[in-house]
């Protein structure tokens, strides 16, 4: 081999080390900085900070920026420079579905990188870390973070489930014959607190017992877990628009 080829090939070897090398540094660096921000974090409540931006806007900025805050909100939309989050409020109806509207006259505007961009989606609620750099007031309050991590885009959360009988109506039609009404088995649905959970996360779904059906007294399986009606179960998911996916239990 001749001592040029010996001389390429060293180059391309110190060239590649190089790169291995600055991005281990990169990496190492951009952790690094994370955990100082993490140190320093307060939680922030996007309410809170909406009294505060009505109650006096200049006092307000002066409160807010240059510090590091962890939020907890909603992706309302995802563009090329950021990733906005929101606060939904939630309302529960008579028959017990959860709906919400957009509480944004308090905006979080968030740089994450691509990589953290990639693992979220619109309606999907997040956790976040990073310093308020600039507050800007238009038709909303936009709190703006040039820099900003993803903490976890999983959530966990403790409530009773809720699973429907079979029945849902039984009453008089005309003057002696009783009219019953019964879910389809498309029809099924589970809830844990306010919030839906997947069907899909279920390994079996059963019907919640009745006085009037005595084969629907099975319980229901989630992850390998068997739950009825009124249990309490801890679990962690991705909560997208009010609904929880890739469920696990937490013991």
């Amino acid at each position: 081999m001749s001592k040029k080829k010996v001389i390429a090939i060293l180059i391309i070897v110190l060239t590649i080390v190089l790169i291995i090398v600055g991005t281990i540094a990169i990496i190492i660096r951009g952790n690094s900085s994370k955990e100082k921000l993490l140190e320093k974090a307060n939680e922030l409540n996007l309410e809170e900070a909406k009294e505060d931006l009505y109650a006096n806007y200049s006092t307000a900025k002066d409160k807010y920026i240059n510090n590091v805050y962890k939020v907890e909100a909603t992706i309302h939309r995802i563009d090329e420079k950021f990733v906005e989050l929101i606060v939904y409020q939630k309302h529960e109806s008579v028959e017990g579905e959860t709906s919400g509207y957009a509480s944004g006259d308090v905006i979080i505007k968030a740089k994450l990188d691509k990589e953290d961009t990639n693992k979220i989606v619109v309606g999907q609620k997040i956790t976040i870390l990073g310093k308020i750099n600039e507050v800007d007031k238009n038709w909303t309050y936009d709190l703006i973070m040039k820099k900003a991590y993803l903490l976890d885009d999983y959530c966990e959360y403790e409530g009773k489930i809720t699973i429907p009988t079979k029945i849902y109506y039984q009453g008089t039609y005309g003057s002696s014959r009783i009219e019953t009404k019964y879910h389809n088995d498309d029809e099924w649905y589970a809830r844990i607190g306010n919030y839906k959970i997947d069907s899909q996360e279920f390994d079996k779904k059963s019907f919640s017992k009745t006085e009037s059906v005595s084969d629907q007294n099975e319980p229901s399986v989630l992850k390998g877990k068997e739950v009825k009606y009124g249990d309490v179960v801890k679990i962690r998911g991705k909560l997208i628009f009010n609904t929880f996916r890739d469920v696990e239990i937490v013991e």
